[in-house]
């Protein structure tokens, strides 16, 4: 995958690789790009998943590349972190909203 503009569907191949690699290959994800001063991500959120683990399906929303400043991780890493927020979800499911911080 490009790292500088992926398209969407580079970013779906990468998905379904690391599903692969997870052990998540039955869950069923679309993705979407989203601009960067839309919502959630005008808190510097790079990429928001909002899932179902009843029907093990999600959506991944991610900022668009051209709205990501160069010193922001790449595309390929923000896939990788809202992924593993699947992983993550059974340790607290009653958890909607989860707060994050850099390190």
């Amino acid at each position: 995958m490009a790292s500088d503009s992926p398209t969407i569907a580079q970013v779906k191949k990468k998905i379904k690789s690391w599903q692969i690699l997870l052990g998540i290959r039955d869950w069923n994800i679309t993705v979407k790009w989203y601009p960067k001063d839309v919502g959630r991500t005008a808190h510097q959120d790079l990429g928001i998943i909002v899932m179902d683990s009843n029907t093990r399906t999600a959506e991944m929303m991610l900022v668009r590349p051209q709205d990501r400043h160069p010193s922001e991780e790449p595309v390929h890493h923000t896939i990788v972190h809202e992924l593993v927020h699947i992983l993550v979800h059974p340790l607290n499911p009653e958890a909607s909203e989860v707060v994050e911080e850099p390190i």
